[in-house]
């Protein structure tokens, strides 16, 4: 009962949103949604002929942009702005600040994940918005605070690719010790050879600690050149739940966070 309360306090526009979802790098295989039995998911931009009502679809608006689009119940803004492309949409966090004031005045009742930042230091690259995630967040936080004269109070998300559980965990504690309204908002396990056992473990941290999470599989439709390194599939070409994406599947909805 308590649980029940508690999600439809925190829905948003008359939508309940649970804990688990997918980050898909193609929007056509909506099919895969039910048997990894999620409850939102998005790929990285705004399909404006799609809304929640469709799977839980929620947009993303990866180049900080205002879009003329009906107003969403939740939109994702910003996708690894530390990183490069083609890996992300680089953005100072500064800037950000000041493009997130403005999407909030165009979407007053929508809630912001705000970041989707890499955890992984992007500094190595030299340019000035690379850095580590966390940084990103608390660069982003602070001039938020300085130029609306009000601390940012929605959501913010976060990304990790640890290569074991040891790894995994750690940058989880840490993400945590900082951020108490934070989404893992993409995640996986990657390594040449992947551990089942791991990532059930791993996944089973996550629905116990964040509030919404998603793993990232990269189903592709066939004419897309691949381009990422490890085999994160959940399904595979014949629709068929991977292991990996058997073990998510029996993951609930809700877990047990709201």
């Amino acid at each position: 009962m308590l649980l029940t309360l508690l999600r439809l306090y925190l829905g948003f526009k008359g939508t309940t949103l649970g804990n688990k979802g997918l980050a898909m790098s193609s929007p056509n295989f909506q099919e895969d949604l039910a048997l990894l039995n999620t409850c939102w998911w998005y790929v990285w931009n705004w399909k404006k002929d799609l809304t929640f009502s469709d799977n839980g679809y929620i947009p993303m608006i990866r180049d900080w942009l205002y879009k003329d689009y009906p107003e969403p119940s939740y939109l994702l803004v910003g996708n690894e702005p530390n990183a490069i492309e083609k890996w992300g949409y680089p953005m100072m966090p500064e800037e950000a600040s000041f493009r997130v004031a403005y999407l909030q005045k165009r979407y007053p009742n929508t809630y912001m994940i705000v970041g989707n930042v890499s955890y992984d230091d992007w500094s190595s690259y030299g340019q000035l918005n690379n850095m580590a995630g966390l940084e990103w967040l608390e660069r982003f936080l602070t001039s938020y605070s300085n130029i609306n004269g009000s601390d940012y109070k929605q959501g913010l998300g976060i990304h990790i690719y640890p290569s074991n559980i040891i790894e995994g965990i750690k940058q989880i504690k840490d993400i945590k010790s900082r951020h108490k309204n934070i989404w893992l908002t993409e995640y996986n396990l990657i390594s040449k050879r992947l551990s089942i056992k791991q990532f059930k473990m791993l996944t089973q941290y996550i629905s116990e600690t964040f509030d919404c999470y998603a793993v990232y599989t990269n189903r592709q439709d066939k004419d897309y050149e691949e381009n990422f390194p490890y085999d994160v599939d959940m399904v595979d070409e014949y629709n068929n739940l991977t292991t990996q994406g058997l073990v998510y599947s029996k993951f609930p909805k809700y877990g047990v966070r709201v």
